[in-house]
């Protein structure tokens, strides 16, 4: 059973509820480092099976960029026309590999995903319940300034952002950081020239990323907090129908919702758009590299400073750690 804290105790948490003394400007630097830190202290309980999902995480990184190294040796061993005999038996024992390799990446994948998925929903839980502890230990003026829709709101959609971001996002750049790690150290050990080669479109990319980032983030908060008051404009409305009724203010109502609704899809639509300008910039950054990368590898086949199987090994570092 989940123990839960006391409500005075539930009521001083910083998590827990937005009250007008604690909200902070939305540009305040270094809020999104705080807001991480706060979600690290709500996932204390979780905090073993967290780091036994990083081992995992880490194994699997390392597991699956061991398949373009074996990709490779298969292409070379096809190619090689020496000993066929040789080249048969060589390609059987890489094939076995290859399974092997695939079936026990897949475990650690999997249990890398429960371990965190599982943390989440537990810190969700945990959230949810002393975020409704907290509201109903608030002073009966608190209710005068906040609609019921809007607290509603965040108890059940906020929640569900605060899932994302506290394991779901997490597990998702940790396993990014650990497969350009692993395939970092593997291209510079296949081939050095390449390897700096395809870090030329490195700082264009991180660039990229900061600039769509931040302005994703804002629009992210905003669409959040629109959809807040269309809810809290819902709840407030099916909460006084029968007054709405009586004095004939269903469609003022409906305008008013419809008006708080289209906010919040105007605000999507804007995230989508500046998504896919983001996708797209660096897509082509992505191809131009391996472009780059397969024409130089490509001129040191010819001049035999390295194998086709390598070249191949490394352009699938490359696209793994992309």
């Amino acid at each position: 059973m989940m123990q839960v804290a006391p409500a005075d105790e539930e009521a001083a948490s910083p998590l827990l509820i937005d009250t007008p003394a604690s909200r902070k400007p939305p540009a305040e630097k270094g809020s999104s480092f705080a807001a991480l830190r706060r979600i690290w202290a709500e996932a204390d309980f979780v905090r073993p099976q967290l780091a036994l999902g990083c081992v995992f995480l880490l194994a699997g990184s390392v597991l699956f960029n061991g398949l373009p190294y074996l990709a490779g040796q298969l292409l070379d061993t096809v190619t090689d026309r020496r000993d066929p005999e040789k080249a048969r038996s060589r390609l059987n024992v890489i094939a076995l590999q290859l399974v092997l390799l695939a079936v026990v990446s897949g475990v650690a994948s999997g249990i890398r995903a429960y371990l965190f998925n599982s943390s989440s929903e537990r810190v969700v839980a945990r959230v949810r319940q002393r975020l409704f502890r907290a509201i109903l230990a608030q002073e009966v003026a608190f209710f005068d300034t906040e609609t019921s829709g809007g607290l509603l709101s965040r108890i059940s959609a906020d929640t569900e952002t605060l899932k994302d971001a506290a394991t779901t996002n997490v597990s998702i750049l940790l396993r990014s950081v650990a497969n350009v790690t692993v395939a970092l150290g593997a291209m510079f050990a296949t081939s050095w020239q390449l390897t700096l080669l395809a870090l030329l479109v490195t700082p264009a990319v991180a660039a990229l990323v900061i600039f769509f980032g931040r302005g994703l983030r804002q629009l992210s908060k905003d669409t959040r907090n629109a959809a807040a008051e269309a809810s809290s404009l819902a709840g407030d409305a099916l909460g006084a129908i029968r007054a709405l009724k009586s004095y004939a203010k269903e469609t003022a109502e409906s305008v008013s919702f419809d008006r708080a609704v289209n906010r919040t899809m105007e605000l999507g639509i804007k995230t989508a758009i500046r998504g896919s300008i983001f996708q797209t910039v660096v897509t082509a950054l992505v191809v131009g590299e391996i472009s780059l990368v397969l024409w130089y590898g490509g001129l040191q086949v010819i001049d035999g400073a390295t194998t086709i199987g390598q070249l191949q090994a490394f352009v699938l570092y490359v696209l793994g750690g992309a």
